[in-house]
């Protein structure tokens, strides 16, 4: 009875609003979820976790792609890389949020699901070593990269070399947050020299570079801030 309860407190829902059901989508994903409706919630809680993120409500944003992931587990009709977008996305937020096991669980599961997808998981691992590196956990962070470096291996695509000079400057944080940076500099320096056309990951190179230079001693070298 509850569900069919659900079921037409949905269908009600829906109705007045012809082809434009997603004004309620956050509604309509609770009841068609406990209406046991999968297909429905799944749709209706990604439109509505979409619009939570875009306007950084990460808690309300969470709840939703935990409700999108559940349909998925329970019968909804979803590609394999559709999930994993999702766990991934839980993991953004809950990193944001500050709720860190919660986000390395998520980006664990969304690595499993992308394991042939080499950039992605490279890039999820670098999410990992981000989340490692602020808690403190500098071994961990040093891992998370290796890893991502490994399974780049030696391919020498666009998206490959971007990939893998975001972990290269990363490497380089890491490295200069553990205190060791004569070899920040190196990280930094080899990021920076890379032809990777992706400014951000130079700029954070050339951030930590300054960085490493005064902890060093050298305070007429730090012009690449």
């Amino acid at each position: 009875r509850r569900r069919e309860l659900h079921a037409r407190a949905g269908d009600a829902i829906a109705a007045p609003l012809g082809d434009h059901p997603e004004v309620e989508a956050e509604l309509l994903s609770l009841h068609y979820f406990h209406a046991q409706r999968y297909d429905d919630a799944w749709k209706f809680a990604r439109i509505a976790a979409d619009r939570a993120v875009a306007k950084y409500a990460n808690v309300e944003a969470a709840e939703l792609l935990e409700r999108a992931i559940n349909s998925a587990r329970r019968g909804a009709d979803v590609f394999a890389a559709d999930l994993a977008s999702l766990w991934e996305q839980l993991g953004d937020v809950s990193e944001r949020s500050g709720i860190y096991d919660r986000a390395l669980q998520a980006y664990r599961n969304a690595r499993r699901l992308t394991a042939s997808d080499h950039v992605t998981v490279a890039t999820i691992l670098l999410k990992e070593a981000w989340i490692a590196e602020r808690t403190g956990r500098y071994s961990e962070a040093v891992r998370a990269v290796r890893r991502g470096f490994k399974v780049l291996g030696d391919e020498n695509s666009p998206e490959i070399r971007r990939a893998r000079n975001r972990l290269q400057a990363w490497y380089g944080t890491v490295r200069q947050a553990q205190g060791r940076s004569r070899e920040a500099v190196i990280e930094c320096l080899t990021a920076i020299a890379a032809e990777s056309n992706d400014p951000e990951s130079e700029a954070q190179a050339r951030f930590t570079l300054d960085w490493a230079y005064v902890s060093l001693g050298h305070p007429d070298l730090p012009v690449n801030s």
